[in-house]
């Protein structure tokens, strides 16, 4: 732009200087006309070929103009797409951030969960812990025999001794008083079988430390009969019970053990 402004001064001037040898060649004397003249003509025909380079620097120059204008023009829209472009990633940006929040807050909220549930496990571990610890220390009482042979009559009442032992866990049955001895206080289960042949009548009672509790009985006669009978019981330590034959009546066992006495802890 620079070169184009001193280049239109030069033509300007040019074209005055023109003028001025044009006036005085008016008021020359003949005598120095045709040397003058051809003076003006050379000038002249510089001057009109700097006014040709002129023109066609200030095309250039135009040109680089109008292309000068088409690239801002190319920039301005650039500008403009760069900066819709920088909205859109920006709004994204935004929207992203919230996500981002919301997952922290999410996450937080896992975390949360997790440290409760795993205090839940730690006290559900702990419980399981302390429940085993019990069921070992608890006692452990159970027993079921048979008699394995046949009583009566007889003509006093007397305990059965179930001599066939299936087990005796914790040792509190005896298969030679035919006793059940509580170790620990606690509540028992008992239960028991009589059974009868040939047509003989049968009365079995269960006893807790010589008070009846419980009897199976039959005084109908027919070929065999079965019968039985169970109680809870709560006992204490050194609490006994036991079965009694009923003076005058019969109980069948054999290796086949109809007849049966059951016992267990089933809590303390």
């Amino acid at each position: 732009m620079r070169t184009f402004v001193v280049l239109l001064f030069v033509l300007c001037s040019c074209l005055s200087e023109l003028q001025v040898f044009q006036s005085r060649d008016n008021d020359k004397k003949p005598i120095f006309m045709e040397t003058t003249q051809r003076v003006s003509e050379s000038q002249v025909e510089e001057q009109r070929d700097l006014l040709q380079e002129l023109r066609a620097i200030v095309a250039q120059q135009s040109t680089k103009l109008n292309e000068m204008g088409a690239t801002v023009e190319e920039q301005r829209v650039l500008l403009q797409e760069l900066r819709a472009i920088v909205a859109q990633q920006s709004t994204k940006l935004n929207e992203m951030g919230a996500s981002v929040e919301e997952q922290r807050d999410l996450l937080q909220e896992l975390r949360a969960i997790v440290a409760q549930q795993s205090t839940k496990l730690n006290e559900m571990g702990a419980t399981v812990e302390e429940l085993k610890r019990e069921n070992r220390e608890r006692p452990k009482v159970a027993f079921s025999a048979s008699l394995s042979e046949s009583k009566g009559p007889n003509s006093d009442d007397g305990i059965l001794v179930y001599k066939h032992v299936f087990n005796n866990i914790g040792e509190a049955y005896s298969p030679v008083t035919g006793i059940f001895r509580a170790a620990v206080n606690g509540v028992y289960y008992f239960t028991y079988t009589a059974f009868t042949t040939s047509s003989k009548k049968r009365r079995v009672s269960l006893y807790k430390n010589g008070l009846l509790m419980v009897t199976v009985t039959d005084d109908v006669s027919d070929s065999e009969d079965g019968g039985s009978n169970g109680v809870t019981l709560k006992l204490d330590a050194g609490d006994e019970v036991y079965t009694r034959l009923m003076a005058g009546y019969y109980i069948f066992d054999d290796n086949n053990h109809h007849s049966t006495f059951t016992g267990f802890l089933l809590f303390t």
